[in-house]
């Protein structure tokens, strides 16, 4: 049985293993709502999400990009069903009673409209409800998840979590969002950290950087999530990193 979380009640999946380490199942089937959110009582904060590919501890997590963009419609439709011709995904892949994908229309007629997608087949969506601006052939959409995980591979994206444990490609588990982390996967050797300042993305999947060292941009330091408790220079070492203070999500 898991260890209970503090002032907070046992989660599956989510396990206290030691005063500084919590990790995370590797669950095949989701066992909570997507985004369900454990909050510890020394501010440690841990999200429920799937995984778009396989992961390891300590990896910077962002959401996926757009799964598929949408360049028009094939029909017009003012009801639940939405048609388009090349759609680049698979047939059941947003099963409503197990994953959380949506669509949002961003272009043309009835733009600016969002549905959470009950199903699909290899051409159509279905919708939780109506358009109330019906689409035509005009409409561009694109398909996502707010709760669906890749990692981080560019600089200045916007990392949403820290890996806990190894998880499989479209499997569930927890990644951690605030307070302290002991392990975020790190490339200090170009960028270091330095204590009490910002950390952030880097060009390498799934491994954080300090802030640029010839010059940090506004941007860039709007993109930190989170700081660094002391200085690191090591180059990139896999399951090492640094402890860090997240403010991620």
């Amino acid at each position: 049985m898991a260890k209970g979380l503090g002032y907070t009640r046992s989660m599956p999946g989510l396990t206290v293993t030691s005063k500084r380490l919590v990790t995370s199942a590797d669950h095949s089937t989701a066992q909570l709502d997507l985004g369900t959110e454990v909050r510890l009582h020394d501010g440690r904060c841990y999200k429920y999400v799937q995984f778009n590919e396989a992961v390891t501890i300590g990896d910077c997590a962002t959401i996926l990009m757009p799964d598929v963009t949408n360049t028009n419609l094939t029909a017009a439709t003012s009801t639940t069903s939405v048609t388009i011709a090349d759609t680049g995904w698979t047939l059941a892949r947003y099963d409503g009673s197990t994953h959380e994908w949506y669509f949002s229309t961003n272009g043309n007629v009835g733009a600016g409209q969002t549905r959470r997608i009950i199903s699909n087949t290899t051409t159509a969506l279905t919708i939780d409800t109506a358009p109330d601006t019906a689409l035509d052939t005009t409409t561009d959409g694109v398909t996502y998840s707010p709760y669906m995980l890749e990692l981080s591979d560019a600089a200045e994206e916007r990392v949403c979590g820290i890996v806990l444990a190894s998880q499989t490609t479209q499997y569930y588990g927890w990644v951690q969002q605030k307070g302290f982390c002991p392990l975020v996967q790190f490339a200090g050797d170009t960028d270091a950290s330095a204590a009490h300042e910002g950390i952030v993305s880097s060009g390498a999947a799934g491994v954080a950087k300090g802030l640029t060292a010839a010059g940090t941009t506004a941007d860039e330091a709007d993109k930190a999530f989170g700081y660094a408790l002391y200085a690191y220079a090591i180059a990139t070492v896999d399951s090492r990193g640094i402890a860090a203070m997240l403010n991620a999500y």
